[in-house]
């Protein structure tokens, strides 16, 4: 199978520029993370955005991240989250693929693997796959002849440890779950909007996701509130995927003008 290498972003909240969101200017980080990825022997054949583009949609904030994706050397499929508004978004990606519905998902064959972007965006923080969605990620999953199907979404759909992340995940989880179970052919998924390093494995299905540009969420099993801690630094996954397993390395920038240890 030939291999497939992707970068993997999520949450990066770009807030107007010069603005900050917990401290941070999220639109410098996603600059520097660009800038690390274009630098990079690691090269990749596709960066995928899970959702959260934005710190809750307003027009210059949208142009402000096609401005900074401008930059990157490789192409790039952005997926919506809860702090996004799917109608700005569509006004400032007009080319951006959508479904017959107008949500922002598709598909995307890349030599043997299919790669699934879902749009899990509903009038809450909280996600939803509505009818129309699932049906349409049933047909792609049943005409899909690869048996290798990557699946790009923002919302969690996995029970996670934090009471709070549950609560805020795909409200409709087991309608998913339900439906990829019929597809043998869903190998991980990828997510964001829990804003912390997670990683796990669902029934044979492995999955992860990241902490996100600027903020980091509190491992706490059951606060409704957990601590938020800001990070100033990006992060990205470079992911790896042939024929016999998938690799997620986590780059995570180090501070500015700290040089790493010698080697003995």
């Amino acid at each position: 199978m030939t291999e497939l290498r992707l970068i993997h972003i999520t949450d990066t909240h770009i807030a107007t520029p010069g603005e900050t969101v917990y401290g941070v200017d999220p639109l410098s980080v996603l600059k520097a993370c660009i800038g690390r990825i274009n630098a990079d022997t690691f090269g990749g054949d596709l960066c995928v955005v899970t959702g959260d583009l934005v710190h809750y949609g307003a027009p210059e904030r949208y142009a402000a991240l096609k401005d900074a994706l401008a930059a990157l050397k490789m192409p790039y499929r952005l997926l919506i989250g809860n702090s996004d508004e799917r109608s700005l978004f569509r006004s400032a990606f007009p080319d951006h693929p959508r479904d017959e519905f107008g949500f922002i998902q598709s598909t995307l064959d890349m030599g043997p693997h299919h790669l699934v972007f879902l749009d899990t965006v509903d009038d809450a923080v909280a996600g939803l796959l509505s009818g129309e969605r699932l049906a349409w990620l049933d047909r792609q999953l049943a005409r899909a002849s690869r048996a290798s199907v990557l699946v790009f979404m923002h919302h969690p759909p996995f029970e996670m440890y934090s009471a709070h992340q549950n609560e805020t995940g795909l409200r409709n989880k087991d309608e998913f779950l339900a439906l990829i179970a019929r597809h043998a052919k869903v190998r991980h998924v990828f997510f964001g909007h829990a804003h912390r390093p997670i990683s796990g494995n669902w029934r044979g299905i492995s999955f992860s996701s990241l902490r996100g540009m600027q903020m980091e969420c509190g491992l706490v099993r059951d606060a409704a509130d957990p601590p938020l801690f800001p990070c100033a630094r990006g992060i990205y996954a470079c992911v790896v995927v042939d024929e016999e397993q998938i690799i997620a390395n986590d780059v995570d920038l180090v501070i500015e003008g700290v040089a790493p240890f010698p080697r003995n």
